[in-house]
C-alpha cells in the first residue's frame, strides 16, 4: 500500500532548531514526500536555513506568515496536504532518531484505518526554576489530588479537562504498541482526510488566546478524534529528542491563564462532564498560583489564573484565523 506522507513543522524565531530537525531529515532511512514548514519569524534566519537544506530536501515547502500561533500555522499548512495520506506534526524542537519515520510508517500501514500514531521521546528541558519546581514529586502529588495536569505511569484524558502524561525524561525502547489517551503535539502522526474535512473542529484557534502559545491543543484534538472513533498509540521503537526551550512558553500570567482557559475549552467537549471536577481543579489552580506568588515574589501567576477564569465564562468564541492579542 503506497502512504503519501509530509511533515508539518510550524515554528517561530527558531532557526537552530530548525536546522537540527532537518539534520535528523536527513538521516531518516525513509522520508516524508513533503516538508512543510510555516514560519512566523520577524527576521529571515528561519528561511535561510531552508534555503539552505532545500537542495537535499527537495520536497522542502516554506511559507512565511504573519498570522502567528502553533494551530493556526499548521492549519495554514493544510492546502498543502489535498494528495498527502498522514502527516507528522513536529515541533521545531524536535529531533528524530535515523530510522524513527521508517518504522513509524511501517506500523501504520498494519493497522485499521482509525488509528493515530506518536513517537516515543525524551525531553531535555531548558526550563526555568519554577518550571522545574512545578514538576518537583510533591507538585505532581498536589496536581493528582485536585484533578490537574500531572505526570502518570498512563497518558489519559482527565474528567476536569486536565490530562496525564507519560515520564518525559526517560526513555524506554522496546518493540511494541502502547496504548494512550491522548497524543503529543510535538510528534503526533495523523490521517490527513479527517483534519481537512473538518479542520475548525480539531484545531481550536481559541488555544491560542494568550500570547499563541496552544498550550493542551494536542489535548483537545485528540478528545475529538475519540469521538470520531479513533485509537491512539505510542511506538515505542520509534523515538526521538525534545528539546524543550524556555522561549517556547509564554511569561507566568500568560501561562496560567492559558492553563485556566484551555483546560475549560477541553472541558466543554468531554462525553461525560462533571462540573465537580473542573470545579476541583480551579481550587488546586488558585492554591498552585498563591504559592507560585511566594516563589517568585510575584501576583503574576494569581493575576493568570484570574484571567483565565475570567475569559472562559465570558467569552466562548473570541477569534478566528486572526493575529492573537490581549
Amino acid at each position: 500500500m503506497n502512504i503519501k506522507t509530509a511533515w508539518v513543522v510550524p515554528t517561530l524565531n527558531r532557526p537552530k532548531d530548525i536546522e537540527r530537525l532537518f539534520n535528523s531529515y536527513l538521516k531518516q532511512t525513509v522520508k516524508p514526500d513533503k516538508v512543510i514548514v510555516i514560519d512566523g519569524s520577524k527576521d529571515e534566519e528561519t528561511k535561510m536555513v531552508c534555503e539552505k537544506f532545500q537542495a537535499q530536501i527537495k520536497n522542502l515547502i516554506y511559507e512565511h506568515t504573519t498570522k502567528l500561533g502553533s494551530v493556526t500555522q499548521r492549519l495554514l499548512a493544510f492546502k498543502y496536504l489535498k494528495d498527502i495520506d498522514y502527516a507528522l506534526f513536529l515541533d521545531d524542537d524536535f529531533e528524530l532518531n535515523d530510522n524513527a519515520f521508517e518504522i513509524l510508517l511501517g506500523k501504520i500501514r498494519t493497522l485499521p484505518p482509525k488509528t493515530c500514531l506518536e513517537l516515543n521521546f525524551k525531553t531535555i528541558s531548558y526550563g526555568s526554576e519554577i518550571q522545574k519546581l512545578g514538576s518537583s514529586k510533591f507538585f505532581n502529588f498536589f496536581k493528582k489530588i485536585f484533578f490537574l495536569p500531572h505526570e502518570s505511569t498512563e497518558k489519559k484524558v482527565l474528567p476536569s479537562g486536565g490530562n496525564t502524561w507519560l515520564n518525559e525524561y526517560e526513555l524506554i525502547v522496546k518493540d511494541e504498541l502502547k496504548k494512550v489517551g491522548w497524543l503529543s503535539g510535538c510528534c503526533m502522526f495523523l490521517p490527513v482526510k479527517p483534519l481537512l474535512e473538518k479542520p475548525d473542529y480539531f484545531f481550536n484557534e481559541d488555544m491560542q488566546r494568550f500570547s499563541g502559545y496552544a498550550l493542551g491543543e494536542d489535548v483537545y484534538l485528540s478528545v475529538q478524534l475519540a469521538k470520531e472513533g479513533y485509537k491512539f498509540y505510542r511506538v515505542m521503537n520509534a523515538w526521538g529528542i525534545h528539546h524543550k526551550a524556555p522561549s517556547a512558553r509564554p511569561d507566568l500570567e500568560k501561562l496560567m491563564a492559558a492553563k485556566v482557559f484551555n483546560q475549560k475549552q477541553i472541558f466543554k467537549i468531554l462525553k461525560n462532564k462533571n462540573h465537580i471536577f473542573f470545579f476541583i481543579s480551579l481550587c488546586g489552580n488558585f492554591f498552585l498560583s498563591f504559592i507560585s506568588c511566594l516563589f517568585t515574589k510575584s501576583l503574576s501567576p494569581l493575576k493568570g489564573v484570574l484571567k483565565g477564569i475570567w475569559f472562559s465564562f465570558h467569552f466562548e468564541k473570541l477569534y478566528s484565523h486572526t493575529r492573537y492579542k490581549n
